[in-house]
């Protein structure tokens, strides 16, 4: 997220160079790392062609509900075996999801959710399904902490995580 703050024009190709290493990192759950920024009920249209202009040249925005403001996935890489990129998601329509996002800006620290179903799980059958969090880490301009621009987003499987960690430090002698 710090890396981020220090770019003025944040852009696809920052974004993939950013987080490609963390395809090969091995991170116990992950399920993905996304941008996301905020955008004003009724400004979908214009955060969409601005962030196009930055490099999602395939970007669409999907609004859920109807909140004062959308939280849009603009960049995303799946990490692991976990499906196909989900950009344009509006994450708003998650209440945890949504309430770890305003209280990371609120505090400008890194932030954890509550457990819930992630977005991209929904359609995922019921018995496959798994609660999940999210890390999320506030983006601010460098040097400037009023300039609030997004936010880096880590999404994680629980049981998965917690089932590689046991297994980890338990040398696999757990059953």
């Amino acid at each position: 997220a710090a890396g981020v703050g220090t770019n003025t024009r944040f852009t696809r190709t920052d974004f993939d160079a950013l987080t490609l290493p963390l395809e090969s990192a091995g991170l116990l759950g992950a399920t993905s790392v996304a941008f996301v920024v905020p955008s004003p009920a009724g400004r979908t249209g214009a955060t969409q062609r601005a962030w196009r202009e930055r490099g999602a040249e395939d970007l669409t925005l999907a609004p859920r509900g109807d909140p004062e403001e959308h939280l849009f996935s603009i960049f995303a890489r799946t990490l692991g075996s976990n499906g196909p990129q989900r950009n344009g998601i509006d994450v708003a329509a998650s209440a945890e999801a949504t309430a770890a996002l305003n209280e990371a800006r609120r505090t400008g620290q890194p932030t954890v959710s509550d457990t819930y179903v992630l977005l991209r799980d929904q359609a995922v059958p019921a018995n496959r399904r798994q609660l999940s969090f999210v890390f999320v880490a506030p983006v601010y301009a460098a040097g400037d902490a009023a300039a609030f621009q997004g936010w880096m987003v880590l999404g994680v499987h629980g049981q998965d995580f917690l089932g590689a960690v046991l297994s980890t430090v338990s040398q696999n002698q757990l059953d």
